[in-house]
């Protein structure tokens, strides 16, 4: 298949990229400099100039492509959250638009952090309301926005990722915590620290995205989970292992 990556250069989306060229795949890659270019032609992608505000860009590789994977997002939190999201909105419209009434694949990026935990200390799922009063709550609203265009004959698909992805002496969320424990001289947590949060390996995310392309059912929302929660009490531990394979590296 040719595939074309949006945030093909970022911590996930190189893996997804890795894996797709590995199976045989012709990855294009979205692009905003030349280091990220020099990054997927090292994966042996091709690398496509733009980013989530290229509507034509988007548009063209979208049509030109037998499966499309979303993972780019904005996390420059310094522009207003719902600039942010309707950026992403149009982005998705765009990367949609060629796809309507081919049934080809649209996979997109979620997340659980906007989802309300379970009461009795279970599982979050998809199926979890929204919480209130919580930014990344609006994730949820581009995300449902994607789904509605399984009604346009879009193969639509999500990927609600946990918090923490982890693998290849990388991270998104852990680092900072790190760097926030170093700051002030410990690690702390909230009340007896029994928040809980699900963790994801990132071959094992990016394996998923694959798949979706591949062979998923339209708006089929995928939780990429790969273990039970863990209590924030812990994290410490956890944080403290990281930091030695990454002096290790």
């Amino acid at each position: 298949m040719r595939i074309f990556v949006t945030g093909a250069t970022g911590y996930i989306g190189r893996v997804v990229t890795e894996k797709a060229v590995a199976e045989g795949h012709d990855v294009h890659g979205l692009s905003r400099t030349e280091e990220g270019d020099a990054r997927l032609k090292a994966l042996g992608a091709t690398p496509v100039r733009g980013d989530l505000t290229t509507l034509d860009v988007l548009r063209r590789e979208s049509a030109q492509a037998d499966a499309v994977l979303h993972l780019a997002f904005i996390h420059d939190f310094s522009i207003d959250y719902e600039e942010i999201l309707r950026t992403d909105a149009a982005a998705v419209d765009a990367l949609a638009e060629p796809l309507l009434g081919t049934g080809k694949a649209l996979v997109i990026s979620s997340g659980t952090a906007g989802v309300q935990p379970d009461p009795a200390g279970g599982e979050t799922t998809e199926e979890m309301p929204l919480a209130e009063n919580r930014p990344l709550s609006g994730r949820a609203r581009s995300e449902r926005h994607a789904l509605s265009l399984s009604e346009k004959g879009v193969r639509v698909s999500s990927i609600p990722l946990p918090p923490y992805v982890y693998g290849r002496a990388g991270s998104g969320f852990l680092p900072l915590l790190m760097q926030m424990a170093v700051k002030n001289g410990e690690a702390a947590y909230i009340n007896e620290g029994s928040l809980r949060t699900s963790d994801v390996y990132v071959d094992d995310a990016a394996t998923l995205y694959l798949l979706a392309a591949k062979g998923a059912k339209p708006v089929k929302s995928s939780t990429a989970l790969h273990r039970q929660p863990s209590p924030q009490r812990k994290w410490p531990k956890r944080s403290e292992r990281y930091l030695i394979f990454q002096c290790a590296q």
